[in-house]
């Protein structure tokens, strides 16, 4: 299936493995995943960054149990990358939508609350919804910045990818892996070397009056 893509904001991409202070502003490219009339459901081609679901557990101590409404990630997107990624008049067009809460369907565990947020992450139903098995957009694009000679290059890999439902147990959320695939065990969300993938909704009736 052709996807339709749409720029929206830009944003510091990190590179190389952290701790790395090389950044390049780049603009972001979003997927369209569906249409409603003057409206349309976006997520980044390429993670922003690669960071913990949560980390507010004391160092060496376990993962706290979690959920998206409670979560570090949710504050981060919400704040920090909703202010600093998009113009006042980008903004404007990001609606806030009702994130529904999910549980996980093969272990029962709980997702928590609704939510009404700007910006999300997909739920797995969502991204079964929204990519096909298999499919090669489903595989999350990371920028990594290499020193080459004195040049500075922007290379690409593939990355694992938060979704916003739970995992086995419910200190883990479910990702998307490096080819696609949807892992419901998950992993521990104070793991802090996976991908970032937001998505949103925009008006579209606004952003062409940028």
């Amino acid at each position: 299936m052709k996807r339709q893509y749409m720029t929206i904001g830009k944003w510091q991409m990190p590179g190389g493995t952290k701790p790395n202070p090389i950044e390049v502003m780049v603009a972001l490219k979003w997927i369209v995943l569906q249409q409603k009339e003057d409206k349309a459901l976006v997520i980044v081609r390429d993670c922003i960054d690669w960071e913990f679901f949560d980390g507010s557990n004391t160092f060496f101590e376990p993962a706290k149990p979690m959920t998206w409404e409670k979560s570090y990630l949710r504050k981060y997107l919400n704040r920090e990358f909703f202010e600093k990624a998009f113009s006042e008049t980008e903004k404007k067009s990001v609606l806030t939508t009702v994130v529904r809460a999910e549980n996980n369907s093969e272990y029962a565990t709980l997702g928590g609350n609704d939510t009404e947020d700007k910006i999300f992450l997909l739920s797995v139903s969502e991204v079964n919804k929204y990519f096909m098995e298999k499919d090669f957009d489903a595989r999350a694009e990371m920028f990594m910045i290499d020193e080459n000679h004195g040049k500075m290059e922007i290379e690409s890999f593939w990355h694992k990818w938060w979704t916003r439902t739970p995992g086995e147990e419910q200190n883990m959320m479910s990702v998307v892996n490096e080819i696609g695939q949807i892992n419901l065990e998950g992993i521990d969300v104070d793991a802090d070397e996976i991908g970032i993938r937001p998505a949103m909704w925009v008006d579209l009736a606004l952003l062409k009056e940028k």
